[in-house]
């Protein structure tokens, strides 16, 4: 399904059934070109879900106040250093110093304004890198348990935190992901098709048949991921600062379903009584 522009693949979902109350679900990961690539500190999956009502309507917005600047698409590295398509703001004639970074928060404010009003929703998986190589190594049972690869953990426990968002909150409604082209596509498939195969009762509300592969700079709703992602990271690199002081919400507030970031007591509760939310080994949930 790779390579659809967002009409084709939700005509496609329609012969199986979706419909405008049902919820989309955009994945985005940070992995290797996230936070910092030399420490290899977090592993970061997003996730934004919205009704397909609720995507068009923001598809609409996002595209207009990006216009209004002359950018096509948002994407947080870029914005972050003003490179790519925020270069419009480094711009030393237009936008003399402090001018273009002011210029380029209050886009980004505007934009995160629009995902608040519009009612998406945002849930992220953070794995602190280091933590959870340390728990693999030292702890009994646990190689055998977690996966090698962090990534993939973060990937698969952000599917798995969407479906129970779906079976608790919206019951009834059916789900269908999303993720972008980029070089963790094929994690993507991988992990989410294990977690299909291993999590029966899940295809009860997941259109599982496909995962497609959009190009997030023309799909906005994957740009929405790509901030959701960008936001958990942030936290998250808060809170293993410090992890005794709080981390407030500082952006999107009352958008942010929920934000996992592990720790070792998680994992090995996890170990202990929950196999099931890593995709290494254990039987498919009753």
């Amino acid at each position: 399904m790779q390579g659809l522009t967002w009409k084709e693949w939700r005509e496609s979902l329609s012969l199986v059934g979706l419909r405008n109350e049902d919820v989309i679900v955009l994945l985005r990961a940070f992995i290797d070109d996230s936070s910092d690539r030399h420490q290899k500190v977090l592993t970061v999956s997003g996730a934004v879900a919205s009704t397909y009502r609720q995507w068009s309507k923001l598809r609409i917005e996002w595209n207009k106040r990006l216009k209004r600047d002359g950018l096509r698409y948002f994407k947080s590295s870029e914005y972050s250093v003003l490179r790519g398509e925020f270069s419009v703001f480094a711009d030393p004639n237009k936008y003399p110093k402090p001018l273009g970074r002011e210029a380029a928060n209050l886009l980004r404010l505007d934009l995160e304004e629009i995902v608040h009003r519009i009612g998406v929703i945002g849930v992220s998986t953070c794995v602190p890198i280091q933590t959870y190589q340390e728990f693999r190594a030292v702890v009994p049972g646990a190689a055998e348990v977690f996966n090698e690869d962090p990534a993939e953990s973060a990937l698969y426990s952000v599917v798995h935190e969407c479906v129970l968002m779906m079976q608790e909150d919206f019951p009834g409604s059916k789900i269908a992901f999303v993720c972008d082209s980029t070089s963790a596509q094929e994690r993507f498939t991988k992990v989410y098709f294990e977690y299909l195969r291993r999590h029966a009762p899940a295809r009860d509300v997941i259109h599982g048949a496909l995962l497609p592969h959009l190009d997030d700079k023309k799909h906005p709703p994957l740009q929405v991921a790509d901030m959701m992602a960008s936001i958990s990271r942030e936290m998250a690199t808060r809170y293993l600062q410090n992890p005794e002081s709080p981390t407030p919400i500082q952006r999107l507030e009352g958008s942010i379903y929920k934000i996992c970031t592990w720790n070792w007591d998680w994992m090995m509760d996890t170990l202990r009584k929950q196999p099931h939310l890593v995709p290494n080994v254990g039987d498919v949930i009753p």
